[in-house]
């Protein structure tokens, strides 16, 4: 039965021989509708493509800044002291002339204040990174979103769902880095939901 469908298949023109060589308008037809489905996804999926890059002004200086992927300059060189992030697609990182470590998203806006670890801007850990406000820490997404409000005296990294934390503790400085102390340390998960 099958082969029967096939063979009329074939007379009909809806199917090329495969060994035959002149199977031009089905090798045209399938090329035409691979290229239409690549160009449609790229249509479909422009606002991610859309990122910001860092660039170096060529002094002596080397002040950064950011264009966009289409070269216009959303971050003009030297509107910050450094630029961590070579590109941002979503969030990245820059440090302003008080030395303070910033969240901007790819228009170039700040977004917030980031928590400051080791020898820069904290590291995204369970799809959460620490930020500042008014002096306590809370926690941001990847997309730059403030997702549980700045509320803690301490806070650590997420691991595996939850983060330590506390609303009153000590923070002890030894050498470089700083040591965080308390009797009232509590776990939260990555809604801000208090943990039994």
């Amino acid at each position: 039965m099958l082969y029967k469908k096939r063979k009329y298949m074939k007379k009909q023109g809806f199917c090329p021989d495969p060994v035959k060589r002149d199977n031009g308008p089905y090798l045209m037809i399938t090329w035409l509708f691979m290229i239409s489905a690549v160009f449609f996804s790229c249509v479909k999926n422009r606002q991610t493509t859309d990122f910001l890059i860092r660039i170096a002004d060529g002094s002596p200086a080397q002040r950064t800044g950011y264009v966009n992927s289409r070269g216009d300059t959303i971050v003009a060189p030297g509107k910050y002291a450094c630029c961590f992030s070579d590109t941002i697609r979503q969030m990245g990182f820059v440090l302003d002339s008080g030395q303070v470590c910033l969240a901007i998203n790819k228009q170039g806006r700040e977004l917030f204040r980031v928590y400051w670890f080791d020898n820069g801007p904290d590291y995204f850990s369970d799809g959460r990174i620490r930020m500042i406000r008014d002096g306590l820490i809370g926690y941001a997404d990847k997309e730059g979103r403030i997702v549980i409000p700045p509320a803690y005296q301490c806070a650590g990294p997420f691991r595996d769902g939850k983060a330590r934390v506390s609303y009153r503790c000590q923070r002890i400085k030894t050498g470089e880095h700083i040591r965080m102390e308390s009797d009232e340390w509590f776990f939260i998960d990555k809604k801000g939901n208090r943990l039994p």
